[in-house]
């Protein structure tokens, strides 16, 4: 794309407020709703797209400040990326509370789809392109959108004392979202201290131990206008956050992230799509080995177990199922064949009626090529055994002459 001379095209806020269980992560992003609209003199009602049941906790907030709440009840992934499209129609602000519950449906429902108990590294490949999609909406939709999501533990190894390494927890993220969160432009971690521990830290050891209640507190984990970045507010309002909103262009037309040209041509036959299909064929064909063996060897008796066993040795050359599994396609589809002609061989001698024989690609004749046309007699219009593989013969300028 060419290049042209930079100005501020973000026009609306994009806020992800996460936290753990009662940090107020609904409580604060209902107070930047409601201080949003009042900053741009918005009309309409606030969009709430709610997936548990949030907006009826919050719901007088809105009624105390004379704004109207619309709101849409749905854990779907589907309709939340609908309502986002539709939400500028009827809104300026949108609230989604929580963005873990849609994203949390996406993954149960291709895993209830797909038969599987667990999503493995290349279904997650598979529903990446999903949440992208997802995120693009959030960025280049032209409204205000927080979004409110739970908070996860992050995990890295350490370590400790004795030279080992240990995993234990790093720090803290949104929960089920994948990298969402680099996707805002405030990005709020939410958390909870009791009061006293709050004063205890701020007077020291003089202060009262017995102080009760709970205190909220927001740290800015992110601002991409850097004016309260790293900030910490205790029981925050809208006025805390307002500076990074009074940035925007309000008003303005908003320019999100652009597709731009397509980098499909650079790659030759083996994208993501592809990737992904490799990845199903050899599931599959691993399936049909693993149905095969629970067909010949049912049950958990030892001789079962020893007969399962053996075979798999024999197909595999190995007793390790996760080596197994990660074997190239057609020495899976090998296998399977291996697999058949062994329990063929087994009926046969028990007088039972055989597996049928595995048909893959590979196992296909090649095409033979078709054989060259003959040369022609000019005059015969027929084959000319004398001439077929003949060189034409050159005539001399004495025999063009004479012709």
């Amino acid at each position: 794309m060419p290049f042209v001379e930079a100005v501020n095209e973000q026009a609306y806020g994009k806020v992800v407020t996460y936290g753990f269980e009662g940090a107020g992560k609904t409580f604060t992003a209902a107070k930047i709703a409601i201080g949003l609209h009042k900053l741009i003199k918005s009309t309409k009602p606030i969009a709430f797209i709610d997936t548990e049941t949030g907006s009826d906790f919050v719901l007088g907030m809105f009624e105390a400040a004379g704004i109207k709440i619309i709101r849409s009840k749905s854990r779907s992934f589907l309709d939340a990326s609908r309502d986002i499209q539709d939400a500028p129609t009827v809104s300026d602000v949108l609230l989604l509370d929580s963005g873990t519950h849609i994203f949390r449906e996406l993954s149960e429902e291709y895993q209830r789809k797909a038969g599987k108990t667990r999503l493995t590294m290349a279904d997650h490949l598979r529903l990446a392109p999903e949440r992208e999609k997802f995120a693009r909406l959030f960025i280049n939709t032209p409204i205000h959108a927080i979004v409110c999501c739970r908070a996860g533990w992050e995990w890295d190894f350490f370590e400790n004392d004795d030279g080992k390494r240990e995993l234990a927890k790093a720090g803290t993220k949104a929960k089920g979202v994948g990298e969402f969160g680099y996707e805002a432009s405030l990005l709020i971690e939410m958390t909870r201290v009791h009061a006293a521990e709050l004063e205890r830290e701020a007077a020291g050891s003089k202060a009262s131990k017995h102080k009760r209640g709970l205190v909220r507190i927001a740290t800015v984990l992110k601002d991409r206008f850097s004016v309260i970045d790293g900030d910490e507010f205790v029981n925050p309002g809208f006025e805390q956050f307002a500076p990074h909103f009074e940035l925007l262009n309000l008003g303005a037309k908003h320019v999100g992230v652009e597709d731009g040209t397509s980098s499909g041509n650079m790659f030759d036959g083996f994208g993501d799509t592809e990737r992904a299909q490799y990845a199903k064929r050899c599931d599959i064909a691993y399936e049909e080995i693993k149905g095969l063996f629970d067909d010949e060897w049912p049950g958990k008796t030892a001789d079962a177990i020893k007969c399962k066993n053996d075979a798999f040795m024999t197909i595999f050359g190995t007793r390790s199922e996760t080596q197994a599994k990660s074997k190239p396609l057609k020495e899976l589809q090998s296998a399977h064949v291996k697999l058949a002609a062994l329990v063929n061989m087994k009926r046969e001698g028990e007088n039972r009626p055989l597996e049928p024989e595995p048909q893959y690609d590979w196992m296909r004749p090649a095409k033979s090529e078709p054989e060259s046309e003959p040369e022609w007699d000019a005059a015969a219009r027929e084959p000319n055994p004398e001439v077929k593989n003949a060189k034409p013969k050159r005539r001399t300028k004495r025999e063009k002459v004479a012709a």
